[in-house]
């Protein structure tokens, strides 16, 4: 007798169907608006595509510079690794390193934007489900991603040459799960954002402390003493920068680093997982303490 009352006419309650379709189509429709909204900014198109090369050049002269250009790299850091190009062992995590800054950049701060131009509670209240304001930017933004790539390889052929020696399977395979991983990272940042003030710097500090320093993307960790290698071990992309490396440099296969695969896979599926818990708590925080539409 407590059942609410339907008449014989009366809809159907929507059913898991009907909202994979709405979140589906939510996405979408974010993801649109999303790519119309990039369009705008022309001057981040010349940015991603020679911005990348800006960043790496310098660290390849420098290298010239220090060891001799073609020389190969020296000392027993370099010798346990089995690398013995510099240009390859620098430019290929470099790379991704701008590729992750760019997502970190557009991503980790967007319900945080969101909510200072005062368009937040308007898109909640327009989409079903929150979660589908990050999952379309994400798709928006990855679309882009083809430029960064392509135009960062033609500027690096031209002028770097790295030492390639790529296992296109396990290459393609680590690039995937790489993306998975940063944009899990910036899910998981967006939403912890919304207690920061000052989201942009604490973004800035965090990502280039963590990938440019501590997961090894310009030399070897083994550089670090003990404590803080199995301190940097705890991130996905000082994994991730090593697999690019062995995939791209010295072609191993994806049975070759299985190890490397199922944790990198499941410290992804975690980051994922706390970002959808951490954004519906963080959301009804804002709800309760009255912050949602401040800005």
């Amino acid at each position: 007798m407590f059942a609410p009352y339907k008449t014989a006419g009366a809809a159907a309650e929507p059913g898991f169907v009907d909202d994979i379709l709405s979140y589906v189509r939510d996405s979408l429709t974010i993801a649109k608006y999303s790519i119309w909204t990039f369009s705008r900014y022309r001057s981040w198109f010349l940015n991603l595509a020679i911005g990348p090369f800006l960043a790496i050049a310098p660290f390849v002269f420098l290298a010239d510079t220090l060891v001799g250009q073609g020389n190969p790299l020296g000392g027993s850091y370099f010798d346990d690794l089995g690398y013995s190009g510099y240009v390859g062992f620098l430019v290929v995590p470099l790379m991704a390193v701008n590729l992750s800054n760019t997502v970190f950049s557009w991503i980790s701060g967007l319900i945080r934007q969101e909510q200072y131009t005062g368009t937040l509670e308007r898109v909640l209240v327009t989409v079903q489900f929150p979660s589908t304001l990050f999952i379309g930017r994400a798709l928006a933004h990855s679309l882009y991603m083809f430029i960064f790539v392509a135009a960062t390889l033609l500027l690096v052929s031209i002028w770097v040459r790295p030492d390639f020696n790529i296992n296109p399977v396990a290459g393609i395979s680590v690039v995937v799960l790489h993306l998975l991983a940063v944009y899990g990272m910036a899910f998981l940042l967006s939403s912890a954002f919304l207690r920061i003030t000052d989201s942009w710097a604490v973004q800035t500090v965090l990502t280039r402390t963590l990938l440019a320093i501590l997961a090894g993307a310009t030399f070897p960790i083994t550089l670090f003493p003990t404590w803080l290698q199995i301190v940097a071990r705890v991130f996905p992309f000082t994994w991730i920068f090593d697999m690019e490396r062995r995939a791209l440099l010295r072609s191993e296969t994806v049975g070759d680093m299985t190890l490397d695969f199922a944790v990198v896979i499941a410290m992804t599926v975690v980051m994922w997982a706390a970002g959808f818990v951490l954004l519906n708590r963080e959301l009804k925080h804002t709800r309760r303490t009255g912050m949602l539409g401040r800005f």
